[in-house]
């Protein structure tokens, strides 16, 4: 579940969806003043829609919540501030998909500092300020999943994430040609096209597959991608223009044809992004052409996010703001 709130009062109701993975939701800000029973109420409607989704994906077990990059469960309601302006998104996940994912980090050898929204996280390396200001829509293609995120006045109107990804025309292409699913990701991956109408019905892949086919079966579930985020902006009243248009990420943005389908689906200008590279210091020219990739788009800009996390922590405990101790409390308890 994805919500946006403004802490204070009373705010408008989100609108809300349940699905296979979660719902998005949408919100007003309120006047800025932090209280319990406000605090309580953010995160109140979160066990009925959790119970929803438990509904109808039986052995979900108790969610946790994202707030601001941060993870909590009921210690978010430790939050205190007599006044105190403030504007928040809070993302709703299952601790089974979100603990299967750190577990297989640490088996790995890794470690987990803090957890950040796929969407928000790429937004970080590949959204400028000024395409936050107009308006703009980002769509992070993945294997297994699709995350977007809306952007208007510099604020998050609308986060989500769609069960349908890349990995999902794979499947399509096996079942289409009678072929392994190595085989099919093979085909997509080199001759994969997003709009058929453009594909000469004439044209074959070593002499007997049909280019045109497999131009079919990859447009019928890119649309299918895009209708179902089109269809969350709708429901959640997102229907403003979007002068920034919409920017594509993800493995699954590098498929030819793709930037002209979403400016049919939107009727907005469409672009590929790419991670913004300025501050890293790639000594390798070769490194720096493979990350300079719309598929690192959720790396680097995890990797922006822990940078500013670790600048603001030398702040509030050695600069201007560490001579407010209510304040650096407050901050500390929305940061990982």
């Amino acid at each position: 579940h994805v919500e946006r709130r403004g802490m204070g009062r009373s705010t408008e109701p989100a609108r809300r969806r349940a699905s296979g993975r979660g719902a998005a939701g949408r919100g007003t800000a309120g006047d800025g003043r932090v209280r319990g029973k406000d605090l309580r109420r953010s995160r109140g409607g979160l066990p009925s829609r959790a119970g929803a989704l438990r509904a109808s994906n039986p052995g979900l077990e108790e969610g946790i919540v994202f707030v601001s990059g941060g993870t909590y469960t009921d210690s978010v309601t430790a939050f205190r501030a007599s006044v105190s302006n403030a504007f928040i998104v809070v993302v709703g996940a299952f601790s089974p998909f979100v603990n299967n994912l750190v577990k297989c980090l640490e088996r790995a050898g890794g470690s987990v500092e803090g957890i950040v929204f796929n969407p928000l996280a790429s937004s970080r390396a590949t959204l400028g300020k000024q395409q936050k200001e107009l308006g703009v829509l980002l769509i992070d293609i993945g294997f297994g999943t699709t995350s977007f995120a809306v952007y208007e006045e510099s604020k998050i109107a609308l986060c989500g994430a769609i069960p349908v990804g890349a990995g999902n025309i794979t499947n399509d292409i096996a079942i289409g040609f009678k072929t392994s699913v190595g085989a099919a990701e093979t085909l997509k991956l080199q001759y994969g096209f997003a709009l058929a109408k453009d594909v000469s019905r004439k044209e074959n892949i070593d002499g007997n597959l049909s280019k045109r086919f497999l131009a079919e079966i990859v447009e019928v579930r890119l649309v299918e991608i895009l209708e179902l985020i089109h269809n969350e902006l709708k429901r959640a009243g997102v229907t403003a223009e979007l002068p920034a248009g919409v920017v594509l990420l993800g493995g699954g943005a590098k498929m030819p044809g793709l930037v002209e389908l979403a400016k049919q689906e939107f009727k907005l200008p469409a672009q590929i992004g790419l991670p913004d590279l300025n501050n890293f210091d790639v000594r390798n020219a070769a490194y720096e052409e493979l990350i300079n990739d719309p598929e690192f788009g959720a790396v680097i800009g995890l990797i922006r996010s822990s940078e500013a996390d670790n600048v603001l922590r030398r702040e509030l405990k050695h600069g201007f703001l560490s001579r407010f101790g209510f304040l650096r409390k407050i901050i500390n308890q929305v940061m990982p």
